[in-house]
This record gives C-alpha cells, structure tokens and sequence, in this order.
C-alpha cells in the first residue's frame, strides 16, 4: 500500500500528503524540508557518477518502509516520491508515481512550477487526485494493467 507521496522541487516539498494511519519521517510535517532535502541531495548525488544512475527505490533495513522516486527530465531538479510497504510491488508504485507525475504538469503547467514561490498550499486540490489514484493502483492487478497497455 502507498503510505505517503511527496513531491521535491530544488529540495524543497511543493506537495506532501500521508494516506494512511502509520507516521513515518516523510510524513512528520516539523522534519519535512530537512528530509526533502537530504532526499533531493541523495538523488543528485547518484546522479552525478554515469555509473550509478538515478536512484529508483531505498529500503530502510529495520523497518517495512520503502521509498520509491522518479526524476521528472522535463523540469530540472522536480523529483516524485512515494514510500510503501514491503507487500506491494515497486513496480506498480514507479507506475504510480508516473501516472502522478504526468498529472501533475498536465494539472499545473510548467511555468507555474519552474517559477514556484515556496507556497505548497496551491498544490492542495492535487490531493484528491492523488487518492483516486491510489484506490485504483490497489485495485487493479498486473493482468487488468497489461490490458490496457496493449489498449
């Protein structure tokens, strides 16, 4: 199950919501620049070696927790999380978090986003959105999703 979703630009949280119960870092709102900005730096970091690429998934090894990103390449710097359980599969959280992402800069165009002001409350209608599609993300299996691919 997807717990929490954040979105980073230049290390700071443009939008952040926790969908379940469970508290974790992401979703303490008093720790949530320093974290958004040690995840943005660890992903910059990856980036800076060829060899290594950009991070895809981290896993805390005393817990369940999981972190899936996606680097949006369309606007520098803008990068897509969402952390999750160990019993979903982190492929369907990636195609999640692309689904979200395409949403987002359909949804916010991208010069409201480049020139953004600090304010995450003008991203907050992108919560229901966010819900919807992880309602229909724990409702459908890999067969519906290979359906519609091929659609």
């Amino acid at each position: 199950m997807i717990r929490d979703v954040l979105i980073i630009k230049d290390g700071l949280p443009m939008f952040s919501r926790n969908f379940t119960d469970r508290r974790n870092f992401i979703s303490d709102q008093n720790n949530l620049i320093l974290v958004s900005g040690f995840l943005s730096a660890l992903n910059s970091f990856s980036e800076e070696f060829d060899d290594l690429g950009s991070i895809k998934e981290l896993k805390l090894s005393n817990s369940n927790f999981r972190l899936a990103f996606l680097k949006n390449n369309t606007i520098p710097n803008l990068i897509f999380l969402a952390s999750f359980d160990e019993e979903t599969n982190s492929v369907n959280v990636q195609r999640f978090l692309k689904k979200m992402s395409y949403t987002f800069l359909k949804k916010y165009n991208i010069s409201k986003i480049i020139d953004w002001d600090g304010r995450s409350n003008i991203f907050d209608s992108f919560t229901e959105i966010v819900r919807k599609y992880i309602k229909d993300e724990e409702n459908e299996d890999d067969i519906d999703f290979k359906y519609k691919v091929v659609d």
